[in-house]
């Protein structure tokens, strides 16, 4: 009897030993899943798709609001923004070409955080123009696969500035145990 009460006491602590690499693994990646299925291995051909028509769309958008002269003569972004506008269709372009299939992420990870940060640049701009209500209807479906695109990638496309110390977790770039 004592052998037995032995036997499975081993046979315990050896099936908790082995699973606690597959617990602690778990908690290594906290964007692997989600309200949207985001995570490391996430297939983003649909999103890169989206996003370079919807980048095109927006585009044309803003050559249409800036169109008006009335808002034209009296705001100084209007020039920035329908650069930044082009500069962020191109990156989408990019991102969708580099992507590919998804089966290397690495091979579009430079393309991933251009694309970012034009859109981060690009709403900046629209945030500090009067062209905020305007064109934020036709920008918030490309934010939300925006930071689809950052959550796959690891990146943090967050734009609550407010605190910027309290996310230095996000941007260390390994992740942490703790």
């Amino acid at each position: 009897m004592k052998r037995i009460n032995y036997l499975i006491a081993i046979s315990a602590f050896s099936l908790a030993v082995l699973a606690l690499p597959g617990i602690a693994s778990a908690q290594w990646y906290p964007n692997s899943g989600g309200p949207y299925g985001q995570g490391q291995n996430r297939d983003l051909r649909p999103v890169a798709r989206n996003l370079k028509d919807r980048s095109r769309d927006f585009e044309r958008q803003v050559d249409r609001s800036l169109r008006d002269r009335r808002w034209n003569q009296r705001n100084h972004y209007s020039g920035d923004i329908s650069r930044l506008a082009t500069d962020f269709r191109k990156a989408a372009d990019r991102f969708q070409s580099r992507y590919g299939n998804g089966r290397n992420l690495n091979n579009s990870a430079g393309a991933a955080r251009d694309l970012l940060n034009a859109a981060s640049r690009l709403e900046n701009a629209i945030q500090n123009s009067g062209m905020n209500n305007q064109l934020m209807r036709h920008w918030t479906p490309m934010r939300r696969d925006l930071n689809l695109v950052a959550n796959t990638y690891g990146y943090n496309y967050n734009r609550n500035r407010s605190n910027r110390n309290a996310d230095w977790r996000n941007r260390v770039p390994f992740p942490l145990p703790f």
